[in-house]
């Protein structure tokens, strides 16, 4: 077995993967894995529900981001 990887961003790859598709040989396994942290897409989904700002310490700045 050889794996492939091949990344959809453009028109060729698509084409390419859609041909690969057409033999019998072959198996397509397509992964949407996210390249971002788990716990940072938390936090912005979090913040993004939250309504109003937050006001914060110039000097606490870096401890209130924890």
């Amino acid at each position: 077995m050889t794996t492939i990887v091949i990344k959809k961003d453009t028109k060729q790859s698509r084409a390419i993967i859609e041909m690969l598709k057409a033999f019998s040989f072959v198996e397509v396994h397509e992964d949407e894995k996210s390249p971002y942290n788990p716990e940072f897409v938390e936090k912005i989904k979090r913040a993004e529900k939250e309504k109003g700002k937050v006001m914060t310490n110039a000097k606490d700045l870096w401890e209130s981001i924890k």
